[in-house]
């Protein structure tokens, strides 16, 4: 990475003044780093809000929860799918995230109050709680 850097083969100085896939083709000329890393990188440490990583896990496993399907959907389903979240794909993608760390893999946009995680900061004290909290 340093050597592509320095030979003007990844123009880091002004990378942030380029557009998603300017991006994500300089960076996957360097050996080890594909498409999805490029990716990740345009989301988490540039934020740009409108990059759907087609090849995610993550991602996949949550559209096929979310939209019913039978298997993980192909990336060209998840573009279709995902056209309707543009510009702000991005933000789309940390719910979908989220949505796989919910009890019981429960989506909590779409999820009945009973069913939606308490925060612990908030919720009442069980009797469990309160008596570990004497103690």
């Amino acid at each position: 990475l340093a050597a592509r850097v320095e030979s003007g083969d990844v123009p880091l100085s002004k990378i942030a003044e380029l557009g998603d896939e300017e991006i994500i083709e300089a960076l996957v000329k360097i050996k080890g780093v594909g498409r999805w890393t490029a990716q990740m990188f345009l989301m988490f440490r540039l934020g740009r809000l409108d990059v759907l990583p087609t090849v995610d896990l993550g991602i996949n496993k949550a559209i096929m929860r979310e939209y019913g399907m039978k298997k993980m959907p192909k990336p060209a389903k998840v573009l279709e799918v995902g056209a309707a979240w543009s510009p702000y794909a991005t933000v789309a993608c940390w719910y979908l995230w989220r949505s796989l760390d919910t009890p019981g893999n429960v989506n909590p946009m779409t999820a009945p109050a009973t069913r939606r995680a308490k925060n612990p900061m908030t919720a009442p004290a069980t009797k469990t709680r309160k008596k570990a909290a004497k103690k």
